[in-house]
């Protein structure tokens, strides 16, 4: 049976917690001087997870231009990727306890027409892209998953604890 955690749907449709697997992103290389203007641009793949808000995204009634997205990356990834935070010997199960702030782990999916690892999001590393081309990048990217609640719902107010959270100058001493 099917983990409770992911419906599968298709389209252009977007919501809160969408998973885009290959989706290219672009970034500016940006110049020396302040006032020279951006000439090149670097495109980089990844697989991304939809962070803006369900209710700003309904087909005709959109509230914003640009969707907000968080990089995934399942478990063998990061277990092949040396850099990677969640690397270190209990990192990804300590994620799994929510007590890697930056990070947010997904359930793996059995679903037939998706499968995947059990995955992490992490929060420290935001892109943005057009509703418009997201749209059509989901539409043409066939079957994907998508988060169900609650599950959407957590990781919405993860990211929101993550950017929320305030630094106070000193330690509380006990």
């Amino acid at each position: 049976m099917p983990t409770p955690w992911y419906e599968i749907v298709q389209g252009d449709t977007l919501e809160t917690g969408d998973i885009i697997l290959g989706c290219t992103v672009y970034s500016p290389i940006f110049p020396a001087e302040p006032d020279e203007p951006v000439s090149e641009v670097e495109s980089f793949t990844f697989d991304l997870i939809v962070m803006s808000q369900t209710c700003d995204l309904v087909i005709g009634r959109e509230k914003l231009e640009n969707v907000v997205l968080c990089p995934i990356a399942q478990k063998s990834e990061i277990e092949r990727d040396a850099s990677h935070a969640l690397r270190q010997r209990g990192a990804l199960v300590q994620a799994a306890k929510n007590k890697e702030p930056a990070f947010f782990i997904l359930q793996a999916s059995d679903h037939p027409e998706c499968l995947r690892e059990v995955s992490a999001v992490h929060f420290r590393e935001v892109h943005t892209l057009p509703v418009s081309f997201l749209r059509r990048v989901a539409a043409m990217k066939g079957p994907r998953l998508r988060l169900c609640s609650p599950y959407k719902e957590a990781l919405a107010t993860r990211f929101a604890a993550f950017f929320g959270r305030v630094g106070l100058p000193e330690d509380i001493q006990i």
